[in-house]
């Protein structure tokens, strides 16, 4: 029997970042998953706490650090799945403009 441990995936959590990722869909299923465990261990993450972690683990680069910035102020970090829409669609501009190849940005999407 495999026992969790509620503080160990809290740790996971806070270093599941963007950087670890090649991309945001990777980063929230990775997210997804430790949320599903720490709701096995009782431990409750309610929506806040979910719209708080998704956009804090992004790289610190300018542009992304720019984009939350952007993201917040503007109102449309609301729900959970409006965050996760914008860093996808700010993704694939961004991997365009970064050089690769459109077919691989378009990927990011599906």
């Amino acid at each position: 029997m495999v026992k969790l441990n509620g503080q160990h995936k809290l740790e996971k959590l806070i270093l599941c970042n963007l950087g670890s990722y090649s991309t945001v869909a990777e980063l929230i299923l990775a997210q997804d998953v430790i949320f599903g465990d720490l709701a096995i261990c009782n431990v409750t993450i309610d929506d806040n706490l979910r719209k708080f972690y998704i956009p804090s683990n992004l790289q610190k680069s300018d542009e992304w650090m720019m984009f939350n910035t952007s993201l917040e102020l503007s109102g449309n970090a609301d729900t959970t799945a409006n965050i996760i829409t914008h860093m996808q669609s700010f993704e694939v501009t961004h991997r365009r403009d970064s050089g690769i190849d459109s077919a691989s940005a378009l990927f990011v999407t599906k």
